[in-house]
């Protein structure tokens, strides 16, 4: 069977289906049988009626009409995969007690307060130092009561200079040579000797607050620790049941898209890809860059650039195509009020006034996106539950509002 599509106005596409003549033959044999054991045919016993008596009795366009409601199902399989027989287990979004300690270590430490320390400074103390640096008799570097927290490999003022204050007092005064890389970020010091004198003024230790009861309510509305415990546990169930159902959901479509056997219109394409590489080159032009600047940037070469956009498109057109086609094959509609209510909330998110998201209501081509878009969700949203073992019925556009 030959799969095939059509390029249609507001830029839809139609399957066409070509089936072998031995196949349809087949098929009209059964869907022949099938009619003559509902009906009754003089001298013949329902169902033993031969297919031309049948033919004639009932006419050929009935028995082709049959023909397809068994082909046409079979026809929507060899296209787009048999997504029904998808299967997926629920997502896991649980979280563990662990997870919540690290939650919590973290806003002990966005609360920690920064007092003297009465040693020498190690890595992540936090130091207030002046700082006189030079390449030769050039001053580079010249701060005064710098608050600088050391942490391992940190490359601010230069690589190393973390390292080279471990072990400073406060009061004391040291002097160090660093060579700086060739490939540093700061090309006026790349590749040249800094010569630092470094002068301590203060130590300083990171404090944490104590794990309690007022803790708790330093950080939020708690009147116990184990309220915060409990808010944090909730919050971040919420954040990892919604990425795990985000994850599952791709990983459904995905399933299905990649399932599919359907060749696309090369017209489509080139017009998706065009759209695609227009948006890329606003995106750029907003950072004040062309794609010939981002491609050498990022070291690839504008045919491969233009292959990876390509291939984007072509991916991102069957994914609507099986999507809209699942959806059409379910039965699935939009209405016009979904439509209005979609471009409403799109316009009020992006403050147009009321005579502009008028005008975008009446505008035909945006109510086609919009209802082929309303289309494509509603036919992940079908698939998503019906995939998931022992789902519940929930809309996709709710799940990820939780």
């Amino acid at each position: 069977m030959k799969v095939q599509t059509e390029e249609l106005p507001n830029s839809e596409v139609a399957l066409s289906f070509e089936i072998e003549d031995s196949r349809l033959q087949r098929a009209m044999d059964v869907a022949a049988h099938r009619l003559a054991g509902r009906v009754n045919i003089a001298g013949f016993r329902r169902g033993k009626a031969p297919r031309a008596l049948v033919e004639r009795v009932l006419g050929r366009e009935a028995i082709t009409e049959e023909a397809l409601d068994d082909l046409l199902p079979e026809a929507y399989r060899e296209a787009l995969g048999d997504y029904r027989s998808i299967q997926h287990d629920q997502p896991d979004g649980s979280v563990s007690g662990a997870q919540v300690d690290e939650s919590i270590q973290l806003m002990r430490e966005r609360n920690a307060n920064w007092v003297p320390a009465e040693r020498p400074a190690s890595m992540d103390d936090m130091v207030v130092v002046n700082v006189l640096g030079k390449v030769k008799e050039e001053v580079v570097i010249d701060e005064v009561d710098v608050d600088y927290l050391m942490i391992p490999q940190r490359t601010v003022p230069v690589p190393g200079f973390a390292e080279a204050l471990v072990g400073l007092e406060p009061d004391e005064e040291r002097a160090f040579d660093l060579a700086v890389p060739e490939d540093y970020d700061n090309q006026k010091l790349a590749g040249k000797t800094v010569s630092f004198l470094v002068r301590a003024k203060e130590v300083r230790v990171k404090e944490l607050p104590e794990l309690d009861d007022y803790f708790a309510s330093t950080v939020g509305d708690y009147s116990t620790l184990a309220d915060l415990r409990s808010h944090v546990y909730s919050q971040l169930s919420e954040q990892s049941q919604a990425r795990a159902q985000e994850q599952v959901e791709q990983e459904i479509v995905e399933s299905a898209v990649s399932a599919s056997t359907v060749s696309l219109p090369d017209r489509l394409l080139d017009y998706e890809a065009q759209r695609a590489r227009d948006r890329f080159v606003r995106s750029l032009e907003s950072y004040g860059m062309n794609p010939q600047q981002y491609n050498r940037l990022i070291g690839k070469s504008d045919e491969d650039a233009e292959q990876s956009l390509r291939t984007q498109a072509e991916k991102s057109l069957r994914r609507e195509l099986v999507l809209q086609s699942i959806a059409a094959k379910e039965g699935l509609v939009v209405v016009d009020e979904e439509v209005e209510e979609r471009i409403a909330a799109a316009a009020t998110a992006d403050g147009v006034d009321a005579k502009t998201a008028a005008r975008l209501r009446q505008d035909s081509a945006v109510r086609q996106r919009v209802r082929a878009s309303l289309l494509e969700e509603k036919g992940a949203e079908w698939l998503v539950n019906h995939v998931l073992r022992d789902a519940p019925a929930t809309p996709l556009r709710e799940a990820k509002k939780r």
